[in-house]
């Protein structure tokens, strides 16, 4: 399963989906987690989300700390090194997989246009794996749910195969 996830901390990824973090989560809940795992700049935004996914937020930071514990037991991370989670596009993009306008998420945020954009596109891109990975342990009900966030993501100004159109 985490070969197919190769654009994020994979093995986090992998760890939330199996302990079923996704399995309930409403389409835009998922996009706003998922997020977190994609964004590098930050966005010292209020985020309105973070409480909501409290307990997404908990399994994520469960997951990230015996993954980094793993590390450090076999070598492969100093202690203490372990990356904060960044909730700084959790708003935005569910608002965006809500049906929000592109306008109206630029005017929600403190972050550049194009950087929203590309974390959009690596969220597709992250999304796409995710249902490849879905289906390779049989999980048919997770991949559809991964191409229902892919079907609210990819659309509208940032997936326009030109931003001149």
């Amino acid at each position: 399963l985490a070969c197919e996830v190769e654009i994020s901390d994979d093995l986090v990824v992998v760890e939330m989906l199996l302990k079923g973090a996704f399995n309930k989560a409403p389409v835009a809940d998922v996009a706003a987690i998922l997020s977190c795992q994609i964004v590098e700049e930050k966005n010292p935004s209020v985020i309105k989300q973070e409480e909501r996914l409290r307990e997404e937020l908990r399994i994520m930071k469960e997951c990230k700390e015996e993954v980094s514990a793993a590390e450090v037991e076999f070598g492969l991370r100093q202690p203490d090194t372990a990356d904060a989670i960044n909730t700084g596009m959790m708003d935005i993009l569910h608002m965006w997989c809500s049906g929000a306008e592109f306008g109206e998420i630029c005017a929600q945020s403190d972050m550049f246009e194009g950087s929203i954009i590309r974390v959009m596109r690596r969220m597709s891109e992250l999304l796409k794996q995710l249902e490849l990975g879905a289906a390779a342990i049989g999980d048919k009900d997770l991949e559809e749910k991964f191409k229902a966030v892919t079907a609210a993501m990819c659309r509208g100004v940032p997936f326009s195969s030109s931003l001149y159109v």
